[in-house]
């Protein structure tokens, strides 16, 4: 099975808030992604994972909206049609970096912008090493799809094909498009109430 999916992991939100403020709500089912269309964990120092089966839900622009209430992830990958990563953080309403990879082209390609953490280096360097090792551009293996994933597992903790952390699953909340006023009547919502009428 592929993945084809995304996931937003924010820093010292509260979960409850975070939730209201997506329109989620929790089933009581536990379940370990990809199952679900939407679950979410909490992992050490304050993060807060939620995962979702749609490679588009975790957009640099919802990223960008909830990195409002502190440093915020977003991932999106997928390994059914191009070999697709991407990892990219945003605090205060910016994006702050982005690392890139796409298999077309060339099985080496890696796009950095902005300032991420030093330890991607490391990781790049190690992870194209593995690449070249095994046959580089004609190996029947992209290691460099695995450089976002392993570089989100430094920043917060979570790589979505390792981690066996259970999740709990989520919908969409019954109440979700009805009321939107509830859904900003928290410390989140004000945040980012401007921004949701703008969408």
């Amino acid at each position: 099975m592929g993945w084809f999916s995304s996931w937003i992991a924010t820093q010292g939100g509260e979960a409850g808030e975070l939730l209201e403020h997506l329109g989620l709500e929790e089933t009581g089912v536990e379940v370990f992604p990809p199952d679900g269309k939407f679950s979410w964990a909490q992992f050490p120092n304050q993060w807060i994972v939620v995962f979702s089966q749609d490679f588009d839900w975790g957009n640099p622009d919802r990223v960008r909206e909830l990195s409002r209430i502190g440093l915020t992830l977003g991932c999106q990958f997928e390994d059914k049609v191009e070999m697709t990563s991407l990892l990219f953080a945003a605090r205060d309403g910016e994006e702050l970096w982005r690392v890139f990879h796409n298999a077309v082209g060339s099985t080496y390609r890696l796009d950095v912008t902005g300032e991420p953490p030093s330890e991607l280096w490391a990781i790049r360097d190690r992870i194209f090493q593995e690449q070249d090792s095994n046959g580089g551009e004609t190996a029947g293996v992209d290691y460099i799809h695995d450089i976002p994933f392993e570089l989100a597992k430094v920043v917060c903790g979570y790589r979505h094909d390792e981690d066996e952390t259970p999740f709990k699953e989520l919908r969409r909340a019954r109440d979700a498009g009805r009321d939107q006023g509830r859904r900003k009547s928290g410390l989140l919502g004000r945040l980012l109430g401007v921004l949701t009428q703008q969408s």
